[in-house]
């Protein structure tokens, strides 16, 4: 039986300091252009105080709390439309009770750059700083490059 290749990839959203807007894209990731989607997990200040990308502060709970997730494929259409980021909270890093069960996707590719976050109080947004907001991107490659990646191996190194 073959197996899918899974891999993980943590992206961040910078929240800007005083920031006015309540819509914000997702930035354009290379390394998640064309793979397919399996499941997002995020995480706020209490669970993990600072970005692994940039070191600023992550977003509190009560931010993380108002935001709301777009995703849209390469067609153009949203497949995931104002889906709360607090359902991406695992259980395991203090998420609520129905976070239990992770949401799981069936390989939709993502045009991570036409996808974006709403915040629905910019009160909650700092003043002072800029904050992170964490989404850690579980996905598995096309075919061809997880062919590709199947062949390497102590000896066959890229």
């Amino acid at each position: 039986m073959a197996r899918k290749l899974v891999k993980s990839e943590v992206i961040e959203i910078v929240i800007p300091k005083g920031s006015t807007g309540s819509k914000i894209q997702l930035p354009d990731i290379p390394n998640l252009r064309n793979v397919h989607l399996i499941n997002i997990e995020t995480y706020y200040q209490e669970s993990m105080p600072k970005s692994p990308v940039s070191s600023n502060n992550v977003i509190p709970f009560a931010l993380a709390r108002v935001i709301f997730l777009t995703l849209q494929s390469y067609n153009g259409k949203n497949f995931m439309w104002q889906r709360w980021l607090i359902s991406f909270v695992n259980a395991f890093n203090g998420g609520l009770i129905f976070s239990w069960f992770p949401i799981m996707f069936v390989g939709q590719k993502v045009n991570f750059p036409k996808s974006y976050i709403e915040i629905m109080d910019i009160t909650q947004i700092s003043a002072t700083e800029d904050q992170a907001l964490l989404l850690d991107i579980t996905y598995s490659e096309t075919a061809a490059k997880e062919a590709k990646d199947k062949e390497s191996n102590f000896s066959n190194q890229s």
